[in-house]
This record gives structure tokens, sequence and C-alpha cells, in this order.
């Protein structure tokens, strides 16, 4: 077992800089994914992807710091995933 402290939902949402129910939104889909999928529990990090758990309290997921960092170093970044182009309007 890890010494690191565990992160909740609320410290995860700091460090990604989005909001609590965001976080559970990624946590969902991810979930989703993984199933879809078929990627089996304590696989490699898929990018993008937001890992499992490293601990469930109760009904609440928990990270460590280390599994959040990896998962922000191979995040993809800002304009990837398709989308409207900036500067275009969806009238």
């Amino acid at each position: 077992m890890s010494t690191e402290q565990l992160l909740d939902v609320a410290a995860v949402a700091r460090r990604l800089g989005v909001g609590p129910r965001t976080v559970l939104v990624y946590h969902n889909r991810a979930k989703v994914y993984r199933r879809e999928h078929g990627i089996a529990p304590g696989s490699p990090q898929v990018p993008g992807v937001l890992p499992e758990p490293d601990a469930v309290l109760g009904t609440r997921p928990c990270w460590y710091p280390s599994t959040i960092e990896e998962y922000i170093a191979n995040r993809p970044g800002a304009g990837t995933g398709g989308g409207r182009p900036w500067g275009t309007r969806g009238d």
C-alpha cells in the first residue's frame, strides 16, 4: 500500500482546474469506456481517460496524487477530439 495521501473528487477537481461534478462525469465516462472496450481492472492507463480509482471509500472514488499527475501528463491538450473550431459560430 502506498504512503501517499489519497485525493478525493474535490482535490482532483482542483488539480485539473474543473469542478467536482466534472470529475464525477469524467469518472463515470471512464467506467463506461473501460466496460465497453473490455479493459480489465489494473490495465495500463488509457491516455485521456480518467484512471480507475486507487481506492473507493464508501461510494467515493479516491486517487493517489501520482495517479492523477500521470493522467494530467498524458491528457490530450485543448482543441483535440473535435468540436467546433474557435472563432466559428454555430448559427
